[in-house]
């Protein structure tokens, strides 16, 4: 072409004006010529346009390849003769054959080779050879389509998007595996043959039109019965009992007045449902909160289970189904949401008995009312709901109340000081440990008797039973420990044998009687820290005088007089002890009269014992 531009140029002199007019029209078709055929060797043929929707199913792979593969001048020579859809088809497979995702056994295609197959084959041959993958390609195109059209919040979407996603895949792996060849004729051949079974992705297609037909007989629903509709689905699809398939089957075959008839019953217990949970929202109490709530969870498995048994997806027909969960009974839902709005009730009653009581009494009330509903304490006895502790305050009311909880008041102030006085006390002091017990065994023991004293059918009988359980083992508890910390307080700094006086005073006015332990308590509480020590210090003196006779007697080598004086020495101190006994027994409660007494009492036969002792002692070790 250069060639005859430069003949032109150099002989247009020569040319007659029609000439010239000729040549100036002859080298402008050659220069157009010339551009297109230079676009048609450097581009391959463009691709017509096509939707966004067309351009993903042609790549639908996990991995897309990033670079297009650039076909040559002679392959393009050969694709531009192919039509729409097959060229569709060939980019489909040449994205197969160059992803390294899909049947990694085999070795991924490069553009020389993909251009070399595309001219060996021929235009006619590449037809054949798509052929097979062109009905792949437009089956997933229509069930896409179709599984578009379904809403995202049907669960049956990502279902259907899956299994075609799956299909896919499939055909990908067989039409990779179809090339597995150094033959293009075999390749072509084998692609062609290939077993291509379009059956699934076409039951996806139907199975999507048919989610389509239920979904839209949903829309046409109301609010009731459209969640009622969602209930449904739910409650036969989850874990696998049926599948969306079969519910839809079921929709389908049923016009839209008799889905509404079938699901009248369910949307009615759903709105029992939503009302037991509202009305369970405004409980204060946790423990029945809780108890109804577990109680909606199993009455909603109840329920789903009904609505699985009933289904029978469209066998022997879809209007047999709807008769069966039409059929189903009322269930517990009501009577929970019954149940739920009485505890609301009673919780405004509940409110109005216990603001009338004052703050002990609300705290002694509390604490019966953990007991009853504690299931540990005491488990043969009967354990009381939270509703049945909330029947026991309405009916019992404000006064009875009052009258109920008295003596668990003076019970509660009374471990209080208990535990106060017993943190008191040394921890050395073996005093603590065993006060400390008694007093856990005895709230134990006055629980139990708070759970027994309502094990009956009557409130009035539970309340007059609860009211008159003594607690003086409680009582005395707290003054063992009280008069402790007395005698610790007031009375050691200045003697420090008088705890063991103290102690031998208690213990001989006792004689082993434990009423009488806490009558000298009670004793020591009424006269006070000084009179205490007026009485215990100035017999403590006389005690501690005698306090080496014991020692002495057992250093003694002779076995009959050491035998002796010990047996002397325990009568003496039985003599004492009965001394003091008679004394408390018969003065009490005038402290002068007693500590008169106490302190008049002879010590003289211990002397005697202590001289002879200490004689004996003396003139064994002389």
């Amino acid at each position: 072409m250069l060639y005859i531009v430069g003949y032109c140029a150099q002989n247009k002199m020569r040319l007659k004006t029609g000439g010239y007019l000729f040549m100036q029209k002859l080298l402008l078709l050659l220069i157009i010529s010339h551009l297109i055929t230079s676009c048609n060797q450097q581009t391959k043929t463009p691709t017509l346009a096509q939707d966004k929707d067309d351009q993903d199913l042609i790549q639908t792979t996990r991995t897309k390849r990033k670079l297009k593969t650039i076909l040559n001048t002679e392959a393009q020579k050969i694709t531009k003769h192919l039509t729409i859809e097959e060229n569709e088809t060939l980019d489909f497979m040449i994205d197969i054959l160059q992803d390294d995702t899909i049947a990694k056994n085999i070795e991924i295609h490069t553009d020389q080779k993909i251009n070399d197959m595309i001219i060996y084959l021929g235009t006619q041959k590449i037809k054949d050879m798509v052929g097979n993958i062109n009905q792949v390609l437009k089956a997933i195109k229509n069930a896409k389509i179709k599984i578009q059209e379904i809403n995202d919040n049907n669960p049956h979407k990502t279902e259907l998007n899956n299994r075609l996603e799956k299909e896919i895949n499939k055909h990908k792996v067989i039409i990779k595996n179809a090339v597995n060849y150094k033959s293009f004729d075999i390749t072509k051949d084998d692609t062609q043959n290939a077993n291509i079974d379009i059956i699934e992705i076409i039951e996806i297609q139907n199975e999507a039109t048919q989610a389509i037909d239920a979904q839209t007989k949903e829309n046409a629903l109301k609010g009731d019965h459209k969640n009622a509709l969602r209930y449904l689905r739910s409650a036969l699809t989850e874990n696998n009992a049926y599948t969306h398939k079969q519910f839809n089957c079921l929709i389908s075959n049923l016009v839209l007045d008799e889905i509404k008839d079938m699901l009248t019953n369910i949307a009615m217990e759903l709105e029992h449902k939503i009302n037991a949970i509202n009305y369970i929202t405004q409980i204060n109490d946790t423990t029945q909160k809780t108890n109804l709530n577990n109680e909606i969870e199993n009455a909603d498995k109840n329920f789903k289970d009904l609505l699985k048994i009933a289904f029978n997806y469209c066998i022997p027909s879809p209007h047999v189904t709807k008769q069966n969960i039409k059929k189903i009974p009322p269930n517990n839902f009501i009577a929970i949401k019954n149940k739920a709005k009485q505890a609301i009730d009673n919780q405004g009653s509940l409110s109005a008995i216990t603001k009338l009581l004052n703050t002990q009494q609300k705290r002694a009330l509390e604490f019966i009312i953990d007991i009853l509903q504690n299931e540990k304490i005491y488990p043969y006895q009967k354990t009381y709901t939270s509703e049945e502790t909330d029947n026991l305050i309405i009916y019992l009311g404000e006064q009875q109340i009052s009258e109920m909880v008295v003596n668990t008041v003076k019970a509660l102030e009374e471990i209080e000081k208990a535990e106060l006085n017993i943190q008191r006390i040394n921890d050395n002091n073996p005093q603590k440990i065993q006060l400390n017990k008694q007093l856990n065994e005895e709230i134990k023991n006055y629980q139990q008797d708070i759970k027994e004293a309502a094990n009956y059918m009557s409130y009035d009988l539970a309340k007059i039973n609860i009211q008159n359980i003594p607690i003086t083992y409680i009582i005395e508890i707290r003054r063992a420990a009280e008069v402790q910390n007395t005698i610790v307080d007031h009375i050691t700094p200045y003697d420090e044998y008088a705890q063991n006086t103290f102690n031998y005073l208690k213990n001989a006015v006792a004689e082993q009687n434990n009423s009488r332990h806490d009558e000298f308590n009670q004793f020591i509480l009424q006269i006070g820290p000084e009179k205490t020590k007026e009485l215990i210090i100035p017999f403590a003196k006389k005690m501690k005088a005698i306090g080496y006779t014991k020692i002495y007697i057992n250093h003694i080598r002779d076995r009959n007089k050491k035998d002796r004086l010990k047996s002397e020495l325990e009568n003496a101190h039985q003599i004492l002890k009965k001394s003091i006994r008679n004394i408390f027994q018969d003065n009490k409660p005038y402290f002068n009269n007693i500590n008169q007494k106490l302190q008049a009492i002879s010590f003289d036969i211990f002397k005697k014992i202590d001289e002879q002792a200490l004689q004996i002692y003396r003139s064994q070790t002389g």
